[in-house]
């Protein structure tokens, strides 16, 4: 699987419901953690980073948590595929997060996220950077 179709597989199952810029948001976490050396040096995988035990993702212990949620990540919706294709092409261009590398939905207040400075919030997501 090539770059964009990971960070479209991201945009799909975690941002699929939210408008263009959420979307495109999602896509742009993807691109600042393959540019922080913090984080893999690819968007593959960084969207499957993540601790794993027998050879599979250790269920939602994922940095994207659809990649371990233990369903499937199987394309249904072809509008939505190419809707999200095309937000991922577009988060290439322009960070719309001020250089965030999370993201949470507004319905969860991780432990992490009392440690990171908002950059942004847009939809149903808040982004965040490290101090």
């Amino acid at each position: 699987m090539n770059s964009m179709a990971c960070i479209a597989l991201a945009i799909y199952f975690e941002a699929r419901g939210e408008s263009n810029l959420g979307q495109w948001a999602v896509g742009r976490v993807v691109l600042n953690r393959v540019s922080d050396p913090r984080y893999p040096s690819d968007a593959c995988s960084v969207v499957k980073q993540g601790p794993w035990s027998r050879g599979l993702p250790i269920r939602h212990m994922c940095q994207f948590s659809f990649y371990c949620d233990g369903r499937p990540e199987n394309v249904l919706n072809l509008p939505s595929w190419r809707r999200a294709l095309r937000m991922a092409r577009l988060s290439q261009d322009l960070d719309v997060v001020g250089g965030a590398t999370h993201y949470h939905s507004r319905a969860v207040s991780p432990s992490w996220s009392r440690s990171m400075r908002v950059t942004r919030t847009i939809g149903n997501h808040i982004f965040y950077a490290t101090e």
